[in-house]
């Protein structure tokens, strides 16, 4: 999978395969300078005429034939190529012999080289695994030695072959679990019952001292005793920092905070659905670490909260939600304090007021927003944009596809008097209709204020050209040329 050849004494020419698709590849050419360290990519193009030159200088003038010139590659190097062909979790479709397992049987140095790095090895990554896996699973965790693993184990196809298969490597994983890193876990239809191995895992702070990420996709697999079972061993692990937990579940009782039933103390990043509960308001005031969360959605619950002081996160710098339906979300949005809160994606609009009256009441100070606008949801994303807690923000994103764009737009225009966005100076925009010259006066306005002067653009006016009649705008922006400005429309 690689030609290397060699200039004599200077050059280094190798040439590395990139990946467009998983495992479908195309050639480029890295020249590396042994001299100076310098590297440069030459087109694949010019490699056929480089290479005809390279094959007349083979022999050295003794006569004697050089060695190869891939034993000339520095081990840390070819080391490193090996890397970039390691898989990783999410991609669906994966040879049944990995690249790595290609590599060793090219020649004795290749192979020395890689069995010699036992990080290499530390790597595991199987979708429907089959039976000629097992052995691999072995051979890959003993040649890793104890270097930290990192394992991804998708099941989504229904066979019990494979299902039988899949256990006893999940058996294998769990045996080296004091060296787990990070464990990626994706099930469809594959039934978790009492005795699998993920049911087995010790419920001790000590048992999993590397762990620090956890990704688990339940799709019809885990029953709600086994979700009870192996979140609470999770749970207890210390170590970990990041949880990604994907649950196809409406069941409020199968939230993540109702599962573990105590705060995670050193928690930085979680992307989970919840449930606006009491459960869920003790484990979030108990994350005082947490950096980064990501709810995906809100399920229904009867449940009432009880009152209580509101919960300041101080370290939480990175907000997303996603939820589709709003159950809950003024509530848990009163209860939340967010002072370095910087990053806020909504990619769902709901509950606008609650949004503002939560930033202001955090006092944060923030840079970057997105907004995926919802039907009807208009009226609230104007008052948002004219909110005094967004003063700071410099780069924003909105995609206001369905309803009229009109007072958007005249939101984000800069006005005498007003403190519309002070600060912005990326912006991205999405729209459909609005009336014509709109867009242009409030770019305008944007462009002669030196103090609120905009530095980048995007514009997508697909569906407004679609739907309306904007043509003193669409030429109005087909013109724009604005020095310091990086400006782009389609």
């Amino acid at each position: 999978m690689f030609s290397i050849t060699s200039e004599y004494p200077r050059k280094l020419f190798v040439v590395l395969f990139v990946p467009l698709a998983p495992y479908k590849l195309s050639s480029d050419l890295l020249v590396i300078d042994m001299e100076s360290g310098e590297a440069q990519v030459v087109p694949d193009s010019d490699y056929r005429a480089i290479q005809e030159r390279l094959d007349t200088q083979k022999v050295f003038p003794t006569g004697y034939l050089t060695r190869p010139a891939i034993n000339t590659i520095p081990v840390e190097i070819l080391s490193q190529i090996f890397w970039y062909f390691q898989p990783e979790a999410h991609v669906c479709l994966l040879p049944d012999i990995p690249p790595l397992a290609l590599f060793i049987g090219v020649c004795r140095h290749w192979r020395a080289v890689a069995l010699n790095t036992p990080s290499l090895w530390s790597t595991i990554v199987l979708n429907n695994p089959k039976r000629i896996h097992l052995t691999m699973v072995h051979q890959w965790l003993e040649r890793s030695t104890s270097c930290p693993l990192t394992l991804s184990l998708t099941l989504d196809n229904y066979e019990v072959l494979r299902w039988n298969t899949a256990e006893r490597i999940l058996s294998i994983f769990t045996q080296y679990l004091h060296r787990w890193k990070s464990i990626f876990l994706s099930f469809t239809n594959f039934p978790i019952h009492s005795r699998s191995p993920l049911l087995q895992l010790p419920i001790s702070r000590t048992a999993a001292p590397l762990l620090e990420k956890v990704n688990i996709r339940n799709r019809r697999s885990f029953t709600p005793e086994a979700n009870e079972r192996f979140w609470k061993a999770i749970g207890a692990y210390d170590s970990v920092r990041h949880v990604i937990r994907i649950e196809a579940s409406e069941d409020p009782k199968l939230s993540l905070p109702n599962l573990l039933g105590a705060p995670w103390a050193n928690l930085i990043l979680l992307t989970a659905q919840f449930a606006v509960d009491d459960a869920c308001m003790d484990f979030l005031s108990g994350c005082q670490a947490l950096e980064g969360l990501k709810i995906l959605s809100l399920v229904r619950t009867s449940a009432s909260l009880h009152p209580r002081s509101r919960i300041r996160l101080p370290s939480l710098h990175t907000l997303s939600y996603s939820s589709s339906e709003p159950f809950g979300l003024p509530s848990l949005l009163d209860q939340l304090e967010l002072p370095a809160l910087t990053s806020l994606t909504l990619n769902e609009w709901h509950c606008g007021h609650s949004w503002i009256d939560m930033l202001e009441s955090s006092a944060c100070q923030l840079k970057t927003m997105r907004i995926s606008e919802q039907p009807s949801a208009e009226a609230d994303i104007p008052d948002l944009l004219l909110s005094s807690s967004l003063q700071y923000l410099e780069e924003f994103r909105g995609y206001m596809r369905f309803s009229p764009a009109g007072s958007i737009i005249q939101a984000l225009t800069w006005k005498s008097g007003t403190r519309s966005l002070p600060s912005l100076r990326r912006l991205d925009l999405t729209i459909g209709t609005f009336e014509d010259g709109l867009l242009s006066a409030m770019l305008t306005s944007r462009l002669d204020h030196f103090c609120c002067a905009l530095q980048q653009v995007s514009l997508n006016l697909r569906l407004a050209r679609k739907w309306g009649d904007i043509s003193t705008d669409f030429g109005f922006v087909k013109d724009l040329s604005v020095d310091g400005l990086d400006f782009s429309y389609r």
